[in-house]
């Protein structure tokens, strides 16, 4: 019986050697094909994460498999329809921001130029005022000291908005020394000084950019 089996496994155990080499054959056979399919895949989610981080110039690779081609496609389309909507309100963005900037310099001047002339020329006639009650009707000083005082918080309450609407100076001497002029003023009092480093071609900034340099500058300081 022993010899029996033996002489039967003699028989089939080439044949089961020769079946496991062309399993282990096909395995790796199917590995390769499968990995191969399965690479414009990794391509697709490697473009899909650019897209994610904010890379909308990505495009997803040109797939033959039908299925991930379609995808490949609907998805290059979408963010070539994204990058054209975001360059638009880009540029929407800083057409608002320009006119904002005009109707502030614009609003900024008309009060400096009227309102404020006013207040100086009522300021100066209420000091001629107060001096002329003083030798003639004393009685009348108190009440033009009161409008004086009126008067100078009306021109603070005009300095703080024209330093609200348009950065002083800013038009005329440019955004450094405007700079310089800020943290200067702030390192001026107090035991906290300030330094002031700038690097690179300021001066080929846009102008809008500049007032916004300002005013993050001033807040951060404040």
């Amino acid at each position: 019986m022993q010899h029996e089996a033996a002489e039967a496994w003699r028989r089939i155990g080439p044949m089961v050697g020769l079946s496991a080499t062309t399993m282990l054959g096909l395995c790796v056979l199917c590995f390769f094909v499968i990995g191969r399919a399965l690479r414009p895949a990794r391509d697709i989610l490697h473009g899909l994460d650019r897209l994610a981080s904010g890379d909308l110039g990505a495009r997803l690779p040109a797939v033959q498999l039908n299925e991930l081609g379609h995808i490949s496609r609907s998805v290059n389309a979408l963010a070539a329809n994204l990058q054209v909507n975001v360059a638009a309100r880009e540029a929407l963005t800083q057409k608002l921001v320009k006119v904002e900037e005009e109707e502030r310099r614009s609003l900024a001047h008309e009060l400096h130029d009227e309102f404020g002339q006013c207040l100086a020329a009522l300021n100066a006639m209420t000091a001629v005022i107060v001096e002329t009650a003083s030798a003639q009707c004393p009685e009348l000083v108190p009440q033009g000291k009161r409008i004086d005082d009126v008067v100078r918080r009306m021109m603070d309450v005009l300095k703080s908005m024209l330093l609200r609407l348009r950065p002083p100076g800013i038009d005329e001497l440019g955004l450094v020394e405007c700079l310089k002029a800020l943290v200067s003023g702030w390192s001026g009092g107090g035991r906290t000084r300030f330094d002031l480093e700038i690097t690179g071609d300021v001066g080929a900034l846009p102008e809008p950019i500049n007032v916004s340099i300002y005013r993050i500058v001033q807040e951060c300081l404040t």
